[in-house]
C-alpha cells in the first residue's frame, strides 16, 4: 500500500471511530449559536456553560483526531 493511501486509510478509520464524538462537537456548537441568537440578537454575549463545554469539547476531539 502506498503511503498516501495509507493515510486516507487511517484517517477515514479514525473519522468512522471517532464521528459520535465530532457529531457531538457540532450539536454543542450549534446549541451555543442558537442559545446566543435567542438571548442576544447581536451575539455578543454566551454564558460560561457554552464556552467551558465548547472549549473542554475541543480539545477532547483535537486529541482524539490527533
Amino acid at each position: 500500500m502506498r503511503w498516501h493511501a495509507q493515510v486516507l486509510h487511517v484517517g477515514g478509520k479514525d473519522l468512522r471511530h471517532a464521528g459520535w464524538l465530532l457529531l457531538a462537537y457540532t450539536a454543542v456548537a450549534a446549541a451555543a449559536t442558537a442559545a446566543v441568537v435567542d438571548r442576544n440578537p447581536m451575539g455578543t454575549q454566551v454564558g460560561p456553560g457554552w464556552t467551558l463545554s465548547l472549549l473542554l469539547l475541543g480539545m477532547l476531539v483535537l486529541a482524539v483526531l490527533v
